[in-house]
């Protein structure tokens, strides 16, 4: 099912405004950075209202964005009753955005925060301190367009640190989505989706976004997906960076059943387990059961 909003009129579009921005404080879209700014401002409503929906839920009212841009998502957030703490990696895009939300009136609201928000697989330290100190304090929502570089080690870290956090609603590469969301013997079934499996819950896609929602436009398709930490109590977050390895390896096996492959692992089976199925069509506890035998704590 094509999940991609739709209008009988034309998309509304912000073009014009991001390429003036563009040209005003010289940039020019950097591939490597993953910049690509939207332009139908659709998605945008959407991750906004899917993050208010989580808010309304968990008594939330801070947002993290990582990746600002031109700052079109942190209005609407802002606009929904949050205080927006947004991380930009390119200065020249910080300056932009803070022109963009000073005109808008809404700049008190956003605390931006200039670098890159993620260094060694964390959050940094300055993003951590403008969360701890923003007006709206707690627990936040994640809400962002992530840029394709950071989805990966963004999505991580929060898995690890669901205290953190209430709800995610982000967009990325389509093919990334999809594996989150994925369930045992699907297509794109993978071991991010077997550790997103543990490590979320509620994995939903809401959404599909055309590359023609972008500018400059990606070679690739992307989706709003949402998700929310695991109920307490589920798999321990401090095994999750094994459980994590466990997936890499045991799905470098997909195609072997699981008893080829934990003999080709060097790996102990559980006992009474039917280990005839193939690694791609096991079922999560038996990885679970797996996991737990040969990575004791």
């Amino acid at each position: 099912m094509n999940r991609e909003p739709r209008s009988q009129n034309a998309p509304p579009s912000v073009y014009g405004e991001v390429r003036s921005l563009l040209r005003r404080f010289g940039i020019f879209p950097n591939r490597r950075l993953g910049q690509n700014f939207l332009v139908d401002v659709r998605p945008a409503d959407m991750l906004a209202d899917a993050a208010k929906e989580i808010a309304a839920k968990h008594r939330s009212r801070l947002a993290l964005e990582i990746g600002m841009g031109l700052g079109h998502l942190a209005e609407r957030l802002v606009r929904r009753g949050f205080h927006v703490v947004a991380a930009e990696i390119d200065k020249r895009l910080v300056d932009a955005a803070r022109a963009r939300l000073q005109d808008a009136t809404i700049l008190d609201s956003v605390t931006i925060v200039s670098g890159d928000a993620l260094q060694r697989g964390m959050l940094s330290d300055e993003l951590r301190q403008a969360l701890r100190t923003a007006p709206q304090t707690g627990k936040y929502v994640f809400a962002a367009n992530l840029p394709y570089s950071a989805a990966s080690p963004a999505i991580v870290w929060h898995a690890m640190n669901p205290a953190e956090w209430t709800g995610a609603v982000v967009m990325v590469q389509k093919e990334v989505a999809a594996r989150l969301a994925a369930s045992p013997g699907e297509d794109d079934w993978s071991a991010l989706g077997l550790f997103a499996s543990v490590a979320f819950r509620e994995v939903e896609i809401l959404a599909d976004v055309h590359p023609g929602a972008f500018f400059p436009p990606p070679q690739v398709d992307s989706s709003i997906v949402r998700f929310f930490p695991a109920d307490k109590g589920g798999f321990p977050t401090a095994r999750l960076a094994a459980f994590g390895e466990y997936c890499r390896r045991i799905f470098s096996l997909r195609k072997k059943t699981l008893h080829r492959a934990l003999d080709i692992l060097g790996w102990k089976e559980p006992l009474r387990m039917n280990t005839a199925t193939r690694v791609e069509k096991a079922p999560i506890n038996a990885h679970v059961k797996i996991f737990e035998r040969n990575f004791p704590e």
